[in-house]
């Protein structure tokens, strides 16, 4: 058969967990009412401690003042943008904007000024040092004071809180003397709006001084520019109906530069042929078109016809010698003389147009170019014209634009405006902050139940002394024989009291008692602990005196005679020895039964 391993129930651990808690609360309810007088004098302590600590401590007074901080400042100038924008716009810019103004009420730069402005350096109070009990000499003080920050020590102390999805502001200053922290938060708050005008006044001064400069650099470009472009309108004439004309005149040249460059063609030609022609003899071996249209050549060639066909009649009447044929001949002569001497004059006339219409092809030439080139200048110069108007519109616009953003600024830097305004200043504080009585009182309370458990605890945790068996059986590492309860000559019993001088023999008077029960107990462990072997003596003794060691010797020895019917019990105590008295025996007895 196998075996197997179980796991404990939910039940169980839950049980085991009630079994230990309640052994835990047992065990502790055992020790307080064990050491009540610790607890309740440990509680009284830590009560004492606290009230006098209460009653005692510097009361500390909290002044308040409060500050409305505007998304935007008051627009006193219509329609003049501000140098510098107080205020914030959109969601992140006003949440950034509110958290910088936080800051900068807790800034050094801030409490500086309050420093400053009330002289705040040499009051001993803020450093802390007017306390009587410092017994600190006046130059102590101020070499103390000449050591330390006082903007810092101040900024320190001041609490801005931020109203949630408002514009409201709450400044807060601790200090011991109502009418200090008063001062001191009202003081943060005009130094705080001070600082907001001053920064747009510096801003808006050192924005007029820039401007100022750039406004005559502006002014002084624009007139530059102005300059330049009434010097160009005056050098060139550059209105539309010159370009026109000049366009014309081009126009015009470019058509009689053609008509000349024509001219010149055909007079070429024509001194070309009329020099092939001079060099002929017969008239009608021309046969140019502007020579033969010429009148004086038809007349010429219509005079060597008519004196040919007379030559050719004559001849056929006379002979070539005739006198008629020839004084015709002569004629004919002289007629084709006469016609090269014609053809020369043409050639030379030809010639003379030839040349003359060079030059005036030379001199188009160069009227035309000369009016190209103006033409060209004319449209470098509209050009650089616009141009330069360009510059001085442009010139014109920054220095429009820059005049009147200075004049803008000259106007806001008269104007004071600030989006800081004081809603409630700050009321003399009547009523301490701190110390809190009841929280005190309350934590004290508290600390008061833990340190009187602590100390139960702590007492028996310290406490050495051996109270139960398990705990003889741990410690001392022997076996347990049995308990003798105490007893009292008053307890309320069946059996007949006592005697005060007999109380030491209460298990003989009393055998059916509690003590004489646990007498007969411890017997019967001493009898069988060593079965093997018999008992024949045993010591009984304490580590302190006054602890029973008598009335235990007495008890024990009263059960051991019982059983075994004698006992020798002797008394060791050789400084106070008392089994004597109690047995009402003589001092020289040696032996008691």
């Amino acid at each position: 058969m196998s075996s197997m391993n179980t796991l404990p129930s939910p039940n169980d651990v839950n049980n085991e967990r009630e079994v230990n808690l309640n052994d835990l609360i047992a065990r502790g309810r055992e020790m307080l009412a064990k050491r009540l007088w610790w607890f309740v004098v440990t509680v009284v302590a830590v009560l004492g401690t606290t009230w006098l600590v209460t009653k005692y401590q510097v009361r500390i007074y909290q002044a308040t003042g409060t500050l409305v901080i505007e998304r935007a400042p008051p627009r006193v100038l219509s329609g003049v943008r501000e140098v510098v924008s107080l205020g914030a716009q959109g969601y992140w810019g006003t949440r950034q904007y509110y958290e910088a103004q936080r800051q900068i009420l807790q800034s050094r730069e801030v409490a500086q000024m309050v420093v400053d402005r009330h002289g705040l350096a040499t009051d001993p109070h803020l450093f802390g040092l007017d306390k009587p009990d410092q017994n600190l000499t006046e130059t102590k003080k101020r070499d103390i004071m000449s050591r330390l920050d006082p903007a810092a020590i101040l900024a320190s102390r001041v609490v801005v809180v931020l109203q949630e999805d408002s514009m409201i502001a709450r400044i807060s200053i601790e200090d011991s003397e109502p009418e200090y922290a008063q001062q001191l938060v009202n003081w943060v708050m005009a130094a705080y709006r001070e600082r907001n005008v001053y920064i747009r006044r510096r801003a808006t001064r050192e924005a007029y001084k820039d401007l100022k400069v750039i406004a005559a650099e502006m002014q002084q470009r624009k007139r530059k520019s102005e300059t330049a472009l009434l010097n160009l309108e005056t050098k060139y004439d550059l209105s539309e109906n010159h370009h026109k004309a000049i366009a014309q005149r081009i126009f015009s040249l470019d058509r009689l530069l053609g008509e000349a460059q024509h001219r010149r063609l055909l007079a070429t030609q024509l001194v070309r042929k009329l020099h092939k022609y001079a060099k002929r003899s017969d008239m009608f071996d021309v046969v140019d078109s502007r020579v033969l249209g010429d009148q004086v050549t038809q007349l010429i060639k219509r005079r060597l016809l008519e004196l040919g066909v007379k030559k050719r009649a004559l001849e056929g009447t006379y002979l070539s010698k005739h006198p008629k044929v020839r004084a015709v001949e002569v004629q004919l002569q002289h007629l084709r003389k006469t016609a090269k001497k014609h053809v020369r004059g043409l050639l030379n006339a030809a010639q003379s147009d030839q040349t003359a219409a060079k030059e005036t092809v030379m001199a188009l030439q160069q009227r035309l170019k000369q009016s190209y080139s103006e033409d060209t200048a004319l449209r470098k110069a509209v050009l650089l014209y616009d141009q330069l108007k360009t510059k001085r519109d442009e010139d014109r616009r920054l220095y429009s634009m820059v005049a009147k953003r200075l004049a803008e600024t000259d106007l806001t830097n008269q104007v004071d405006v600030n989006n800081i305004t004081v809603l409630d200043e700050a009321m003399l504080p009547t009523v301490p902050i701190r110390p809190l009585k009841r929280l005190n009182y309350a934590l004290g309370c508290v600390l008061a139940l833990l340190c009187g458990f602590g100390a139960v605890l702590g007492a028996e945790l310290l406490d050495s002394t051996v109270k139960d068996r398990e705990q003889i059986e741990k410690v001392l590492g022997i076996p347990y024989l049995g308990a003798i309860p105490q007893y009292r000559p008053e307890d309320n019993e069946t059996e007949e009291e006592v005697p005060l001088e007999h109380i030491d023999l209460y298990a003989h008077y009393r055998p059916k008692s509690r003590v004489a029960e646990a007498s007969r107990s411890i017997r019967t462990n001493l009898l069988f602990m060593r079965p093997s072997q018999r008992l024949h003596s045993m010591v009984i003794t304490s580590a302190h005196p006054r602890e029973g060691k008598t009335s235990t010797s007495a008890t024990i020895a009263i059960a051991m005679a019982n059983s075994s019917g004698s006992c020798v019990l002797v008394d060791t105590d050789l400084r106070k020895p008392r089994l004597h008295k109690v047995f009402n025996v003589s001092a020289e007895s040696r032996v008691t039964n």
